[in-house]
């Protein structure tokens, strides 16, 4: 650990957990009921204490305290700092699996877990931090040990994300108030009235709009015709990974369109391109539409389009007449679930089937406009090696969902707003929540197990519709049937990072193994493996299969220590 200072290590019959305590002359505690614990046990438990030293942690831990006897009446200030103390813990075990070997990730999870087990009561010790203080985060920090090996073997990439991040940062922090106010909350007005734009030349503002609504994700290219009117844009998307029919992709990028007219002024077409691969030179198109400004403005019965995004209330007005072209739900449950896919799928991986789950924490009625206060959670599932698992999601996510009612009970979706994660939620629940609202959002972990477990239905019943027998996999905890083994166990990370740059290899798995994916609804099974040739090469084979166990692509690359070469490509 690199620590100079010594650190006292005091055997005590008073405590029960593993504890750090005392600013001046730092002392671990350690429980006498526990000196029968394995040796590597006891290494995990050390190395644990000896990360909250090193993070400064009882210094923190001080401060909390000082806080919250200066503010005892305040109920924020004691669930704040709670939220503190959990990411303290969360950031300690992260530095702790830092100094291990992967294979002994899951060791030092069970010794969590073990701790925990013989800790019945926990009292709460002034100035202590103990290692078993709070059970109920128990999930969050499994699953963070369990997700490490993921980030270990994708540093580079994480790396860049990472600076982009703090570019992004840097923009952010560098605005005035008034402008960032606009950040703490995720909606279609403040996201998209910052592309509005005169001028349809624009590379870059109108790419980042067209980023930001519907199927953005999967935009793979755009090209600008401004060289003489009609001003036309030329969008090409690969949906292969959707699952949706042409009539429901049209109705989207009809939506699309509404919005891009309306935020940019001198665009007069638009021409979308739907692709059956990745864009190339030799494209492949599946659909191809086309909306003009006339045709958009004449069917919204509209003189001009433009007008609606010169104010927020114009541009709802706006959002209003497109909510007459999304799914009309006929009860409220049903119009919460499409509004929630609809609005924050793209923001994650998606599998082969969506799942929503959601508490209605209260309701706003003014005439025929309803806001609903939720907490959601969203999640996608995919079959990897044979367990419906799921891949991506949202937890706990504090949502306003705004909806038209008619007279028949019908709810048409408006617009949203979304917590944006920072600061604990804290400023984006204050813009978006009535107050008496608020204690009930900053308290959602209750929902948690409720929320999840609708999840967990919902996947068996897809399961059920389409016979197929097998395990569902929601929650973050260790199962060795659930164990993944990735390719960094025979290749070196170079290798494996320069394997992950190759875009015909995105849809098969990064460990060794199947996932299956639909595609215009036919399952295709990917699978990843590692085999040793006659010159005792490694060599990592892609192969993707159809349901008859037909192999239908299949893509070989030879491993030369930190380099690779295709030694076999094979597309049917």
């Amino acid at each position: 650990m690199k620590i100079k200072m010594n650190i006292n290590l005091v055997v005590n019959d008073d405590i029960r957990t593993p504890a750090l305590c005392r600013l001046i002359n730092p002392t671990i505690l350690f429980p006498n009921a526990m000196l029968d614990l394995e040796d590597d046990e006891i290494k995990y438990i050390l190395l644990h204490e000896l990360s909250h030293y090193k993070r400064k942690d009882i210094l923190v831990n001080y401060l909390l305290v000082l806080f919250q006897c200066v503010h005892w009446f305040n109920p924020f200030i004691w669930f704040f700092f709670k939220k503190i103390r959990e990411d303290m813990e969360l950031a300690t075990d992260e530095m702790v699996v830092s100094k291990l070997n992967e294979d002994e990730y899951k060791n030092y999870a069970r010794t969590i877990i073990t701790i925990i087990e013989r800790v019945s009561i926990v009292p709460k010790n002034i100035g202590v931090l103990g290692m078993a203080d709070d059970k109920k985060i128990l999930k969050k920090r499994i699953e963070m040990i369990k997700n490490s090996s993921i980030f270990k073997n994708k540093k580079k990439l994480i790396s860049i994300i990472g600076i982009s991040c703090v570019l992004i940062l840097g923009r952010i922090l560098l605005t005035s108030k008034n402008s960032l106010a606009d950040d703490r909350v995720k909606g279609n007005f403040e996201n998209l009235i910052q592309y509005k734009n005169s001028y349809v030349g624009d590379n870059s503002n109108t790419n980042n709009l067209i980023q930001s609504i519907g199927f953005g994700s999967f935009k793979e290219r755009i090209e600008l015709s401004t060289s003489e009117e009609p001003y036309a844009v030329k969008v090409y998307y690969n949906l292969n990974n959707i699952n949706t029919n042409k009539d429901d992709i049209k109705n989207e990028l009809f939506i699309n369109s509404i919005i891009i007219f309306s935020l940019i002024e001198n665009v007069d077409e638009l021409h979308y391109y739907i692709l059956d691969e990745p864009y190339s030179d030799n494209l492949k198109v599946k659909y191809e539409f086309t909306f003009t400004r006339g045709d958009i403005e004449n069917r919204l019965d509209l003189e001009n389009i433009s007008y609606y995004s010169s104010d927020e209330e114009k541009f709802n007005a706006l959002l209003q007449k497109i909510s007459k072209y999304r799914k009309i739900s006929s009860s409220l449950d049903e119009a919460i679930s499409n509004a929630v896919k609809d609005s924050i799928y793209e923001d994650y991986y998606l599998g082969e089937l969506d799942t929503e789950a959601h508490v209605i924490l209260g309701k706003k009625e003014i005439g025929n406009k309803l806001d609903v206060y939720t907490i959601v959670n969203y999640g996608s599932f995919q079959f990897e090696n044979d367990v419906f698992t799921l891949v991506s999601g949202a937890w706990g996510l504090p949502m306003v969902l705004t909806f038209e009612k008619d007279e028949n009970n019908n709810y048409y979706f408006i617009d949203y707003k979304e917590a944006v994660d920072g600061g604990m939620y804290v400023d984006s629940i204050k813009e978006m929540f009535p107050t008496y609202l608020i204690p009930k959002v900053m308290n959602s972990d209750k929902y948690a197990e409720k929320l999840s477990e609708e999840q967990r239905l919902q996947a068996k019943k897809y399961l059920d519709s389409i016979n197929r027998n097998t395990d569902i996999n929601i929650d973050y905890v260790f199962d060795s049937k659930y164990e993944k083994e990735y390719l960094d166990t025979y290749i070196s990370e170079e290798a494996q990072d320069k394997l992950f740059s190759v875009v015909e290899l995105y849809d098969y798995p990064t460990w060794i193994g199947r996932n299956e994916k639909l595609i215009d609804g036919v399952r295709y099974v990917y699978e990843t493996n590692i085999e040793t040739d006659s010159d005792g090469y490694k060599v990592v084979v892609y192969r993707k299969m159809d349901e008859s166990k037909t192999v239908v692509e299949e893509h070989q690359y030879k491993i030369y220590d930190n380099d690779i070469k295709e030694v076999k490509h094979y597309v049917k």
